[in-house]
C-alpha cells in the first residue's frame, strides 16, 4: 500500500505529462530504489505474513514472552525490510551504468542492475518467485493443518464454517500470486 501511495503518484505525473516530476539523477535513484524496494519487500512481508499465520494460530505461547515477541514478531519485518533497501540501494548504487537517463520513461527509463545476471536472478528468484511459492504453500498448509488437528482432536467439523476460511485463504494466495508472479 505504502509502495502504491509514493510510486503510483508519479507514474500518474509522468503519463499526464510525458516527463517525470524532477529530471536529476537523484530524484530518478529515488524512483527506482521505491520502486523496487517497495515491491521487493512488500513481497518478502506477504511471505512472511504467511508464515507467522501458523505461530500466531499455534504456537500462540511462543509470543507471550516480551523477548519472543520481539524476536518472533517484530524483528522479522524490521529484517525483511532492511535487507531489501540494502540489497537495492548497493544495487542501484554500485553497478555501473552507462545508459543515459530517460525522462520520458517510467523511473526514468531501463537501469542496468537488469543487465547483470546474478543480480538480476537473485532479485527474481529471491524476491518475485519464492515469496510467491510461500504464500501458496503456506496458506495451503494451514489450511491442511486446520482441518487436520480438528479431525485429531475430534471436534465437530462445520464445513461452512470452514469453508469461509478455506475460500479466504486461497482467494488471498491467489491474489498475491496473481500479482507478483507476471512481474
Amino acid at each position: 500500500m505504502c509502495h502504491l501511495l509514493k510510486d503510483l503518484p508519479l507514474q500518474l505525473y509522468l503519463y499526464h505529462q510525458g516527463k517525470v516530476l524532477f529530471q536529476n539523477a537523484t530524484f530518478c535513484f529515488i524512483w527506482r530504489l521505491i520502486d523496487y524496494s517497495g515491491y521487493a519487500a512488500g513481497a518478502l512481508l506477504l511471505a512472511w505474513a504467511s508464515f507467522e499465520r501458523h505461530i500466531l494460530i499455534f504456537h500462540d505461547r511462543l509470543l507471550r514472552s516480551k523477548w519472543k515477541n520481539i524476536y518472533l514478531h517484530y524483528a522479522p519485518p524490521f529484517i525483511i525490510i532492511v535487507y531489501v533497501f540494502c540489497f537495492y540501494i548497493y544495487g542501484l548504487s554500485f553497478y555501473p551504468c552507462k545508459t543515459p537517463l530517460n525522462f520520458q520513461g517510467i523511473a526514468c527509463g531501463n537501469d542496468c542492475i537488469r543487465s547483470y545476471a546474478m543480480f538480476s536472478a537473485w532479485g527474481k528468484m529471491v524476491h518475485q518467485i519464492a515469496p510467491s511459492l510461500c504464500i501458496g504453500i503456506f496458506s495451503v498448509s494451514l489450511l491442511i493443518r486446520v482441518l487436520y488437528s480438528k479431525r485429531r482432536l475430534q471436534q465437530a467439523f462445520s464445513w461452512r464454517k470452514h469453508s469461509k476460511m478455506a475460500y479466504q485463504l486461497l482467494s488471498i494466495s491467489f491474489v498475491c500470486n496473481a500479482a507478483l508472479l507476471p512481474y
